[in-house]
């Protein structure tokens, strides 16, 4: 009975070394859990509105992504959508959607029947605005750095082209043959100048933290809702691209 009694002493002793490891290690992962920084599932995606696929995407083809091993040897194209954009400019206003529809139809103008090339296509605008930053991201022109000669002093700024209170104007010009158009964005076809001060007010009162939150909804809807138009083509007179 003795004998029995020790061993069953002997078999809780480790019972309770074993209850102690595994409580150490509960210990530390709970630790390494709320301690790691949240990380998105894979496949997270934005939860863009649906219609921002009306605006298609853009090819383009740049020689640099195969030479580094981006894309397989040979393989040159890049396809960029509306939403590739947004992430550059971290949102989608009537700016930045007209910005792309402005850059496709130049770029279907300038090269017909061809597959643009990045680095290789001057930018120039009348001023910077979003248009600009999205021909710019598209194109690959750069200003002050870029590949080397590539691409360097590609997007460049003339206030001669016209005032920028009236048009948004870009100017395309191919690098290999001189060819150009000139895109031009008016504003006021989308919304007049009477309603464009209006909705200034509103948004300098959500920046400012002054509106409440059914007005920063309408504002949103407004917004959202001209763009929708912007990519569906029922404001199409409000671009217009020829060549120079």
């Amino acid at each position: 009975m003795k004998k029995i009694f020790q061993l069953f002493l002997k078999g809780n002793k480790h019972i309770g070394l074993l209850a102690s490891v595994v409580s150490a290690l509960l210990a530390v992962a709970i630790l390494l859990v709320s301690c790691s920084p949240d990380q998105p599932s894979a496949g997270a995606k934005e939860a863009w509105p649906e219609f921002y696929a009306q605006a298609g995407t853009i090819t383009v083809k740049d020689p640099m992504a195969s030479l580094v091993g981006s894309l397989p040897y040979g393989e040159e194209e890049i396809h960029i959508s509306l939403t590739d954009v947004a992430k550059y400019t971290g949102h989608v206003c009537v700016g930045v959607a007209s910005g792309f529809v402005l850059t496709k139809m130049s770029l279907e103008k300038l090269y017909p029947g061809e597959v643009p090339q990045r680095g290789q296509i001057k930018v120039q605008g009348n001023c910077g605005h979003d248009i600009l930053d999205v021909a710019s991201y598209i194109t690959g022109a750069r200003s002050q750095y870029g590949r080397g000669e590539l691409n360097r002093d590609d997007l460049s700024i003339d206030e001669k082209l016209g005032d920028c209170d009236q048009q948004k104007i870009v100017v395309f010009e191919r690098k290999d043959n001189g060819k150009k158009v000139r895109a031009v964005f008016n504003s006021s076809k989308i919304v007049p100048p009477e309603k464009r001060k209006k909705m200034d007010e509103k948004m300098d009162a959500i920046l400012a933290g002054k509106a409440s939150e059914i007005e920063k909804n309408m504002v949103a809807k407004n917004i959202q809702g001209k763009v929708e138009q912007v990519l569906s083509g029922k404001l199409s007179d409000a671009i217009s691209v020829m060549k120079e």
